[in-house]
């Protein structure tokens, strides 16, 4: 069964939530993202990121500046890597507003956030 709920939200307040993730590091604190995932690069066409917690990578991963070179010229990004702009955002709320169950505006903290980017990276919430 397929359901589908129309959700109105304020334009302003989505433009925040989009610069939350695009434009600002707040994301990779330990209280959103920041226990699994480490920002790299901000750029024009979004934010690269890195899932460090993978037992088959090492944290200091040798990929980084492979990833960081794909990521500008838009290419495929290595093996953990992960890229949040303008279409992932609309992912990440619409999850967003089902974890926090809301049908108005967002109404949520770090981790219903946390839960959404990983719904929309992952297809489920791999870190608790």
């Amino acid at each position: 069964m397929k359901i589908r709920l129309d959700i109105v939200v304020d334009d302003k307040e989505y433009k925040d939530f989009e610069d939350l993730l695009l434009k600002h590091n707040d994301i990779f604190r330990t209280s959103y993202i920041g226990y699994w995932a480490y920002g790299l690069e901000f750029g024009e066409s979004g934010v690269l990121f890195f899932d460090f917690t993978d037992k088959d990578e090492d944290p200091n991963t040798k990929n980084h500046d492979k990833a960081i070179s794909a990521f500008k010229k838009g290419r495929k990004l290595p093996k953990n890597y992960y890229k949040i702009n303008k279409s992932s955002v609309k992912k990440i709320f619409s999850n967003l507003m089902i974890e926090s169950s809301c049908t108005e505006s967002p109404d949520y903290d770090g981790h219903d956030l946390d839960r959404a980017i990983q719904k929309t990276y992952f297809g489920e919430i791999i870190y608790a």
